[in-house]
């Protein structure tokens, strides 16, 4: 019998932040989306020195990069469900659907159709994103 090669499982971070979520798997990351610029700084350099693989900041550039990913993981912004929304003196909860770092996450899992995904979020985002939504778009 032939020799089935083994496959090497690849990770996608998308809005992985400075890779924190991302670094127990550093040996399968394959790169970030990560637009939002509190994780960028200067050439990147936490990053490259930690994983060593593009660092790009938008989907679009990801999919010429990033051809086939098993797994997507990411923390997108969890402002949006937090009690520190109501100091914003808006009273409210604000819309998880309307934030960028959301949508960029959901579109590359449309994109991707990964085997598994993981998004770090707050529990009361399952207040407006509801477990029939996640069914209904995943």
């Amino acid at each position: 019998m032939a020799k089935e090669k083994k496959r090497k499982l690849k990770v996608l971070g998308v809005c992985g932040g400075n890779g924190v979520i991302l670094y127990p798997l550093n040996r399968y990351v394959i790169g970030n989306i990560e637009f939002r610029s509190a994780f960028k700084n200067k050439s990147n350099l936490q990053w490259y020195t930690n994983f060593q693989v593009p660092y790009v900041s938008d989907l679009t550039v990801g999919k010429f990069l990033f051809k086939e990913v098993d797994v997507i993981i990411g923390a997108p912004d969890c402002g949006h469900s937090s009690i520190l929304t109501y100091t914003g003196g808006k009273g409210k909860l604000k819309n998880p659907t309307e934030n960028e770092s959301i949508r960029t996450f959901f579109g590359a899992i449309k994109e991707y159709k990964p085997k598994i995904w993981l998004m770090e979020n707050l529990p009361a985002m399952m207040n407006t994103i509801t477990m029939a939504d996640f069914k209904d778009n995943f």
